[in-house]
């Protein structure tokens, strides 16, 4: 059972919202891994346009074994609008209820969207990271914010995302003829291990496995509650 270290209130107006947001940023900690993870938790949302009902999924995926040995789901109707820079306060109150039903203790938590490289400097897997006090890494299939220049072909290739004259994530090349991934730190986590920890659960896809397993999980939450149509 995984349970947040930080109070949580999700019925915020989006000014009390970007302020939470800014109290977070200040809290993340950006280190070096204490070693390399074995138990990577991956976390995905999936909901349908205009409504309200979100499916959470997270499984924790075994690095060595490279297979899931626990997952959990959750279906959370969230009032909070989709404000851009603020989609956490929509994704979040259906990731906490699955994280509190695994069986399993990740050593790492990885998320289908940003950490550091993010506006504000706090996406959902900086947001999820500080309230779980947990390494927390962040992989997106777009970049949110700030430039970077061209990727190599090669895989393993990257470039880093600046962002007011900072380095605040990756463009991370993670197989040939694909698009670029951007991986930045969460929390507990810094810019190496967001790069390594991305390309080493790849094993030549473009995205990681845990985030892969845990998207399959959160569309099919999604599909059981969603009408079939005639």
């Amino acid at each position: 059972m995984l349970l947040p270290v930080i109070e949580c209130r999700w019925n915020l107006t989006p000014g009390e919202a970007r302020l939470w947001q800014r109290q977070l940023a200040a809290a993340v900690r950006l280190e070096a891994l204490a070693a390399p993870p074995r138990l990577i938790a991956g976390a995905d949302t999936s909901y349908n346009r205009g409504s309200n009902r979100v499916a959470g999924a997270v499984v924790v995926w075994d690095t060595a074994e490279r297979r899931v040995v626990a997952q959990a789901s959750a279906v959370v109707d969230t009032p909070f609008p989709y404000v851009p820079g603020l989609l956490a306060m929509r994704e979040a109150p259906a990731l906490m209820p699955a994280f509190a039903a695994l069986a399993v203790m990740p050593d790492l938590l990885m998320f289908n969207g940003h950490g550091t490289a993010h506006p504000a400097r706090c996406g959902l897997a900086c947001h999820m990271g500080v309230v779980f006090d947990l390494p927390a890494v962040g992989v997106a299939q777009q970049r949110l914010c700030g430039r970077h220049e061209a990727v190599g072909q090669a895989v393993g290739d990257g470039a880093p995302v600046i962002l007011d004259n900072d380095p605040v994530g990756v463009a991370l090349r993670t197989r040939r003829r694909c698009n670029p991934v951007y991986a930045s730190p969460g929390h507990r986590a810094d810019l190496a291990a967001a790069r390594a920890v991305t390309l080493e659960t790849t094993y030549g896809h473009r995205l990681p496995a845990p985030l892969r397993e845990a998207h399959r999980l959160a569309n099919a939450v999604r599909r059981s509650f969603t009408p079939c149509k005639d």
